[in-house]
């Protein structure tokens, strides 16, 4: 098993930038041996040769649009202070279930901030776009 002192050799020049996936690679190309993933990743657990990288889930045109995403995020208004002066100013809206005997329902309603009353609702079967727009027009 020359293989072990190989993990410990790639991981001190590489800086612990070699997975156990690419190490498993790397050793059976060089050995011209077929060794199991969970083995090398196990040996090197044991040895603490255990990569500093994290796998990167998504690709990069993702990540960049989930960057873009949160760089476009709007401002809050109201700060999160919800108090107001005056009546018919400040609303703000709030999808809750109700449970009923057949299913479940939807209840959008949308609040008047300077007295906290119901200024108009609407019930619906899912909660999506068209209760909020359909809320919004009644």
């Amino acid at each position: 098993m020359q293989y072990i002192e190989f993990i410990p050799e790639v991981q001190n020049k590489t800086g612990y930038g070699v997975g156990y996936r690419r190490m498993t690679a790397r050793i059976n190309r060089k050995f011209d041996v077929q060794v199991n993933t969970k083995r090398i990743r196990r040996l090197m657990d044991e040895n603490d040769k255990l990569s500093v990288v994290r796998r990167s889930w998504l690709i990069k045109e993702q990540y960049k649009r989930r960057k873009d995403q949160k760089d476009n995020i709007s401002k809050d208004p109201l700060k999160m202070h919800f108090i107001s002066g005056t009546p018919r100013k400040i609303f703000v809206e709030d999808i809750t279930y109700v449970f009923s005997f057949e299913k479940r329902f939807y209840l959008n309603t949308i609040e008047d901030v300077f007295n906290r009353e119901i200024v108009v609702w609407c019930i619906g079967t899912n909660p999506d776009a068209d209760l909020c727009v359909s809320t919004v027009y009644i």
